[in-house]
């Protein structure tokens, strides 16, 4: 065998079980097709708050004549602050690259999928094998059935991170905290912000006095948000318009960009061959024991692409759980 244990996926759960492993004295490796750190790191939490930082300062700026400070003329350079993202995001890539020198994790650029047991193939190409292997292949934003992105009009969060243009107005479907975030980093940057969301409240399942709270902060940065109402007829031209409906009211809306923020889904299609089944639920999650074992003997998964709440605290503690099962498999061989 080449490793004992290889992760699928170099996110909070991959390179975090990764490391836990080789501290174990399990020869490790991880096997990634992007950049080390997965969703928050390299499309998450990380390049967000980053960018919200420097946007921030745009409404400092406006609340300067408050105080008697006026300024008279700025300037926005959305391209120093992408490449201030960029910077940020870079040094935290290289400091898991490090962790994982220090430690012997073998790191592997490429797309693995699993086509025998203990086997992956890189690539389609490459094989290298290992006596326990884990999916941590995370999860991408959710499309709408009736809506789907096209990189241009209707975009995901992955998209805006290049700010490659400040849209005279966007809708955010969704008001979770994704959908929110970026609905305050555009109204900053001078958009106009429609937020729409199917559920009675924003940030569903979190106390209605602090969402209240947030709600009318919200309006006062000029965001409108809908709550209880469903969109639907999506149509094109110079904008993309859309039907709404609240109560008995209905209406129409154009905007120049929608964004979808209506969660996410797992990663878990193609990670096997198709005559190497693995046993997935209803939603896409792969279904997992209490200690992350799968169906097929030898395979565990961890993160977001078992069911569970997508949190990065989370999937940490799962890929430990991960390697340390792994382990005590292999201690009894």
């Amino acid at each position: 065998m080449d490793y004992d244990l290889a992760f699928i996926g170099g996110g909070p759960a991959g390179y975090e079980g990764a490391i836990v492993a080789a501290k174990r004295g399990l020869k490790t490796a991880v096997v990634e097709m992007d950049q080390l750190g997965g969703t928050c790191l390299q499309r998450g939490c990380i390049p967000t708050k980053a960018i919200l930082h420097s946007v921030k300062a745009i409404k400092q700026i406006g609340d300067f004549a408050k105080i008697g400070v006026h300024v008279e003329k700025f300037q926005i350079s959305v391209d120093e602050i992408n490449r201030r993202k960029t910077r940020i995001v870079s040094k935290q890539t290289r400091g898991i690259e490090l962790l994982f020198k220090k430690n012997n994790v073998q790191f592997i650029k490429g797309k693995a999928q699993i086509v025998a047991a203990n086997t992956m193939r890189i690539d389609g190409q490459k094989e290298i094998t290992a006596k326990h292997i884990v999916i941590a292949t995370g999860s991408k934003p959710a499309e709408l059935p009736f809506l789907k992105w096209d990189g241009q009009r209707v975009v995901s969060s992955d998209e805006l991170l290049k700010l490659d243009s400040i849209p005279d107005s966007m809708l955010v479907v969704g008001a979770g905290a994704v959908g929110l975030e970026w609905a305050l980093i555009y109204a900053y940057l001078g958009s106009k912000i429609t937020v729409v969301e199917i559920m009675d409240v924003i940030l569903p399942g979190t106390d209605k006095e602090i969402t209240d709270i947030l709600k009318n902060e919200l309006i006062k940065q000029n965001i409108t948000i809908y709550t209880s109402t469903a969109i639907s007829n999506p149509r094109s031209g110079d904008k993309i318009g859309l039907n709404f409906k609240k109560g008995d009211k209905e209406w129409q809306e154009d905007f120049n960009k929608v964004l979808l923020a209506v969660g996410r889904t797992p990663n878990s299609q193609g990670v096997l061959a198709e005559n190497y089944p693995l046993q997935i639920d209803s939603k896409s999650f792969i279904v997992v024991s209490t200690n992350l074992q799968t169906s097929l003997p030898g395979i565990f998964a961890c993160g977001d692409v078992e069911a569970g709440a997508t949190l990065v605290v989370r999937a940490i503690e799962a890929g430990k759980i991960a390697a340390a099962s792994a382990d005590e498999y292999l201690s009894v061989l």
